[in-house]
């Protein structure tokens, strides 16, 4: 797990946790030069995630872990707040069940749908209903247009 640190260190403390599979810029590099007037910024780069991080994603619990040993060696396990995005919502609730990370405030976010514009979140959101009615109504998922390639393929094959 990396932690990247923005702004000035003397100020609150905050803690950004992005969602599954996400690079933390994906999640939070539009956000962060707004919040540097008030906040230092520590946003969480999950182990496996990033490109200068070599190690596997072991579990969530792992990464809760990591998180809590980093805050408390370096920021005497206190935070003023800390948001999580999706996945990351996940690990902020556990930061607050397991009480090893004193905190004010814990922000639990949705999906990563929150961060967008509000039209591009509808127009993703109808998308993403189109893709998985199917699957919900009869058990599978399987796009036409997969159907044809997979015919295609098949054809080859036995020709």
């Amino acid at each position: 797990m990396l932690c990247h640190e923005f702004g000035d260190s003397s100020k609150t403390i905050i803690i950004l946790l992005p969602g599954t599979m996400c690079h933390w810029k994906a999640n939070f590099e539009k956000v962060i030069p707004r919040l540097l007037s008030d906040f230092f910024v520590l946003v969480v780069s999950y182990t496996g995630f990033d490109g200068e991080d070599r190690e596997d994603f072991q579990s969530i619990l792992a990464e809760v872990q990591k998180i809590e040993e980093m805050i408390q060696q370096n920021y005497q396990g206190k935070i003023f707040a800390a948001y999580g995005s999706s996945l990351g919502g996940t690990l902020v609730a556990q930061l607050v069940a397991r009480k090893k990370v004193i905190m004010s405030k814990a922000i639990i976010g949705s999906s990563d749908f929150d961060q967008e514009n509000h039209l591009l979140a509808f127009l993703k959101g109808k998308l993403l209903v189109m893709l998985m009615h199917p699957f919900l109504k009869n058990g599978y998922f399987v796009p036409n247009v997969c159907k044809a390639i997979f015919k295609k393929s098949l054809l080859k094959i036995l020709m």
